[in-house]
């Protein structure tokens, strides 16, 4: 197989005249959407021939849920887990599950004053409640040297899970925000992931090198969300930080599952009741009542409260309970094999949004739009114009 992968390989790469002819030819104005098209229509047609394939995958998923194995209750002490963003919703509710289970769970919170009871949740020693602000080098570094200690202080123990769960969102449209909304966004859900990572990284190698048969590898969960793939209006801030890391948990999986057998799997939930997303109208109000007057007026009183409408609806009415969040996390960190590549949680996600993703841009766009901004009220200045 690597020999017919070489030969191809070396066939098309660097892409020779003909190549690049037809190249040219799908880039012609005119030729090119007649071609596209095409293309878009035979992978339909090859969807619908591929359908039984998709039904006796489902199959094969089912029997894999049902003769799915979890590491036994008198091994699960020596097994640490990791989960940040524990101050609440769920990173706090998996936390104290996962704590209740048997596992020695650190619980990542803003700082240490944030437990708010966390500990007392669990049995004594089961749930380590640690500072870890995500954005802080020296706070990451020094919670993954006192579970580096842990894990050295007694025979058998190791790093079962990284779970990566802290989050903040911006809401409101692009010019309403400043760029500090962008990088804060950006600094916890994106560079916080990547920087807990880092620092976990040399443990999880050691865990995957000590773990036997049936006992699990180790693995990591990113938390992204679906408007990390889909984006929506009102969170561009949010969705880009997301999306970026999605793809940074595809670049991991890739790298780490061949190279040195740690798993990497990326939540995908749609929106689901946390204090994050109850908190969203509250974030997009005070963004509105920042603004110079003339940027309140160039928008106006329709606009603004078509906008909140549609936050409120978004982030409370379109939301779905968060226990499932927290039992598809569990489930991908405790059982012995290895966690989903993606884990699409919600319903409009699995049924409807993970379809739309795949669709050309220009139809999930205006979907996406419709969607959810369809009685927006326009600005004032644009509906005089």
């Amino acid at each position: 197989m690597k020999a017919l992968l070489a030969y191809i390989y070396r066939c098309v790469s660097p892409p020779g005249p003909l190549l690049n002819a037809i190249n040219q030819l799908v880039h012609t104005p005119v030729v090119a959407p007649i071609v596209q098209a095409v293309w878009w229509a035979v992978l339909c047609a090859v969807t619908v021939c591929l359908a039984p394939l998709v039904v006796l995958d489902g199959v094969l998923k089912a029997w894999a849920d049902a003769s799915a194995t979890e590491v036994s209750p008198s091994e699960r002490a020596k097994l640490g887990i990791v989960v940040t963003g524990c101050d609440s919703g769920f990173g706090r509710t998996l936390a104290v599950h996962l704590a209740r289970s048997g596992y020695t769970v650190f619980a990542g919170c803003l700082a240490a004053t944030a437990d708010n009871g966390l500990s007392s949740e669990a049995p004594d020693g089961q749930l380590r409640v640690c500072s870890m602000d995500v954005t802080s080098q020296t706070a990451v570094d020094g919670a993954a040297e006192n579970i580096r200690a842990w894990v050295d202080a007694a025979p058998g123990r190791r790093l079962l899970a990284v779970t990566n769960n802290a989050g903040v969102g911006t809401g409101g449209f692009f010019d309403w925000l400043k760029l500090d909304d962008y990088e804060r966004d950006l600094a916890v859900n994106y560079l916080g992931v990547v920087r807990v990572c880092k620092a976990f990284l040399p443990l999880l190698k050691r865990s995957a090198a000590a773990a036997g048969r049936g006992e699990g590898a180790p693995r990591i969960l990113i938390v992204s969300s679906m408007s990390g793939k889909l984006p929506v209006p009102l969170l561009s801030s949010y969705s880009a930080s997301k999306h970026a890391a999605a793809s940074f948990a595809a670049c991991l999986r890739m790298e780490l599952e061949h190279l040195w057998g740690i798993h990497v799997s990326t939540a995908l939930p749609s929106f689901h009741r946390t204090p994050l997303t109850e908190g969203g109208l509250g974030t997009i109000t005070r963004k509105w009542q920042a603004l110079p007057a003339e940027t309140k007026a160039v928008y106006g009183e329709g606009c603004k409260a078509s906008s909140f409408e549609i936050a409120h609806q978004m982030m409370t009415d379109w939301a779905w309970e968060p226990a499932r969040v927290t039992e598809e996390l569990a489930r991908a960190i405790t059982q012995t094999r290895a966690p989903p590549i993606e884990l699409t949680i919600g319903g409009d996600a699995r049924f409807g949004l993970n379809v739309v993703r795949h669709l050309p841009p220009a139809v999930y766009e205006a979907f996406i739009w419709y969607w959810y901004a369809w009685n927006l009220v326009p600005p004032a200045q644009r509906a005089q114009a």
